[in-house]
Order: structure tokens, then C-alpha cells, then sequence
């Protein structure tokens, strides 16, 4: 989706990676992780279709326009949906750092999804 078959140098990639946009992130995401969900088996389907809520605080960078980049801050917030039965991120949603995961749950969920969420509060 990204690269020639024969792949890219670790550089070159970052170089590539560094001049897209938050949307052609995020839709090589959501590509990528429709042809993984195809593929992976479910491992542990009789504890029903759960999916761990949580918010990662990641630095942020001059180029991260939307991300809280403060003097006090610096940081953004990725708020992943994590497939547990396939052990992969199944929604990605990034914020600004101070940002709450409960605004996202419901376009992370399906019907029929457990979402399972720890407030390390």
C-alpha cells in the first residue's frame, strides 16, 4: 500500500512519512487494519468480542498541528481501540493531550462489543 514490493530503506521511509498528512495516516491505517483483522484467527472468542479502550500520551512535533505542542506540554493523545481477541488496534483516534477517551468509545464500539477500559486514576 505504501511501498514497492521489494520495500524502502528505514530513510527513505521517514522522510515519505514526515510530508503526509494526519488523513493518509489514518487511511493507511484503517487499510491496513481491515486486511489484518481478515487474516488473524480470533484467539480468544468465548470471552465475547471485547475491545480495551485506552489513551497513550506520544510527544508531539512543530509539524503535529493539531497536537497540544505548549511550552508545558508537547504531547498529543492516541485513544486506540485494542481488538483483544486478535491483538490488534482496531480504531485509532488521535487529540490534543489533555483529551478524555469517553467522547471516543462510541465510534470505537460496535453493537454486540464489550469495550473494556482501566482508569488509572
Amino acid at each position: 500500500m505504501i511501498a514497492p514490493p521489494r520495500g524502502i530503506k528505514k530513510s527513505r521511509f521517514f522522510e515519505a512519512i514526515n510530508s503526509r498528512g494526519l488523513e493518509q495516516l489514518t487511511y493507511v491505517f484503517q487499510q491496513l487494519q481491515a486486511k489484518a483483522a481478515k487474516i488473524l484467527s480470533r484467539e480468544h472468542a468465548e470471552l465475547g468480542n471485547l475491545v480495551a479502550i485506552d489513551g497513550s500520551l506520544i510527544d508531539a512535533v512543530l509539524s503535529m498541528h493539531w497536537a497540544d505542542y505548549r511550552n508545558d506540554c508537547k504531547k498529543a493523545k492516541a485513544h486506540p481501540g485494542f481488538d483483544i481477541n486478535q491483538s490488534i488496534p482496531s480504531k485509532l483516534f488521535l487529540s490534543k493531550c489533555k483529551a478524555d477517551e469517553r467522547p471516543f468509545v462510541s465510534q470505537m464500539l460496535f453493537p454486540g462489543q464489550t469495550g473494556v477500559y482501566i482508569d488509572a486514576q
